[in-house]
């Protein structure tokens, strides 16, 4: 089973009607009745009730919606938080200041800045000495630092 037989059994679920449903995904009706009959073989039981004027969902079918649907719904979220990741929208960046530079005012600014900026990346902060600082940034233990206020 794949994300693509998922995507199909819910137009066909909506629309109630293979051609319709083949209208809407773009692809022909023949190619999506077989990816069903497919399907249905795969999990060994019966999606739909065929009529001559469509399809209806089956008690299996009703209980496959919900939970193919569950699995559609979490892909789109995860596609989307990737995407926000990609573009540095949401994720964690490591930050090592120096006492100097933690105490200095423009830090507490930039950090607030941040925040309000991007809600959905985590600020990890800690303070180190200069030396520690830059070992971290290459090691890619922090993503940034500050030795200078």
């Amino acid at each position: 089973m794949d994300m693509r037989q998922l995507r199909y059994f819910q137009a066909v679920a909506d629309e109630g009607h293979m051609t319709r449903a083949a209208a809407k995904l773009g692809i022909q009706q023949p190619p999506l009745s077989q990816q069903i009959k497919a399907l249905e073989q795969q999990l060994g039981l019966l999606l739909f009730e065929r009529h001559p004027k469509g399809v209806t969902l089956t008690e299996a079918g009703r209980l496959f919606q919900v939970e193919s649907r569950k699995i559609l719904q979490d892909m789109a979220s995860m596609e989307q938080r990737m995407q926000r990741l990609s573009q540095g929208e949401e994720g964690r960046v490591a930050v090592g200041f120096t006492s100097s530079a933690a105490a200095h005012r423009f830090t507490p600014q930039a950090l607030r800045e941040c925040r309000r900026r991007y809600p959905d990346i985590t600020l990890s902060l800690s303070e180190n000495n200069a030396a520690e600082i830059t070992e971290a940034v290459l090691d890619q233990r922090l993503d940034c630092g500050s030795t200078a206020a």
